[in-house]
């Protein structure tokens, strides 16, 4: 047994008991003999593990992830309560859970994407991560976010353990569907109304082209816009001094401007455009300069 006893200097220290009874030929107890051990930095560090169990177990729970653990060598998989319950089970209703009787569980869409990442993690190792559906006991779709990597080897040095997290991003997606659909509708409304968007990022140094604003220039698709390409094509003398101007100031101070310039498409075709703009700055440092073109060649002719 395990007893805590009393030490002379006032504290308290663990002891783990062990004995027999001592008997005589007629099998009297004559005594007791045994031994006892020390065991405090043993229960000190069961302690210890309990509590980093715990703290494991509450962040789990707090940060409401379902766990994973594969085996590449037999197909078994363990999971959490939470894994089974993102998709409307019991973990007891999904045993015994292997590899196969997950991938059923997947969309038929997502299961190539899946087979295909794992075994790319696999061979390179890192991170494995994917994005897919898992069929919902009530009939629905969850999306789920799967992040894992391998945590085990064999000892032919061959990866045998996998083991991640399985995160619920259905709200997330749902919201990408829905931006997707209303960046569709805008996309329909501006070429509608020949409005395009333009922005140069500071920080990242990039510049970027809507659709609407590539055929206002009269340009392809994979064209890659720069800042002087785009400044170059605007009729040369009053129109690209004016617009030079106003994106010199504009990366230099905060600014707003509306401006009617015309400008040269890539097949020499003159036109109106409408250039709405501002600068975007924090503190004293410019991060991005952004806006609208429009063509309105036919109502300027008008």
């Amino acid at each position: 047994i395990d007893v805590r006893l009393g030490h002379t200097d006032g504290h308290y220290i663990w002891l783990n008991l062990r004995g027999n009874l001592v008997a005589d030929e007629s099998q009297d107890c004559q005594g007791l003999i045994g031994t006892a051990l020390c065991i405090d930095r043993y229960m000190e560090s069961e302690r210890q593990l309990q509590i980093n169990k715990d703290y494991y177990e509450n962040v789990i729970k707090g940060a409401n992830i379902g766990v994973w653990e594969g085996n590449l060598v037999t197909g078994k998989v363990i999971c959490n309560e939470r894994w089974a319950d993102m998709i409307g089970y019991t973990l007891a209703e999904l045993e015994p859970l292997t590899y196969d009787a997950f991938l059923n569980l997947v969309h038929p869409e997502d299961v190539e994407r899946i087979d295909v990442s794992l075994e790319n993690h696999v061979k390179e190792s890192g991170i494995y991560e994917v994005e897919f559906r898992m069929l919902h006991k009530m009939g629905h779709w969850v999306w789920v976010l799967s992040r894992g990597e391998v945590t085990k080897f064999g000892t032919d040095g061959l990866p045998e353990i996998v083991s991640g997290i399985h995160y619920d991003i259905t709200g997330r997606k749902a919201n990408e569907i829905l931006l997707k659909k209303y960046k569709n509708l805008f996309e329909r409304s501006s070429e509608a109304a020949k409005i395009g968007y333009w922005e140069v990022d500071q920080e990242e140094g990039t510049i970027f082209w809507s659709k609407v604003a590539r055929q206002i220039h009269g340009v392809s698709e994979d064209f890659s816009p720069t800042l002087e390409k785009g400044l170059d094509s605007y009729l040369e003398g009053e129109h690209r001094d004016r617009l030079k101007w106003i994106v010199d100031n504009a990366l230099v101070e905060p600014m707003e401007f509306d401006e009617q310039l015309q400008l040269k498409t890539q097949n020499g075709h003159l036109k109106w455009v409408r250039v709405i703009g501002a600068s975007e700055y924090r503190g004293n440092k410019s991060l991005r300069l952004y806006g609208l073109i429009q063509d309105i060649d036919e109502i300027k002719k008008v």
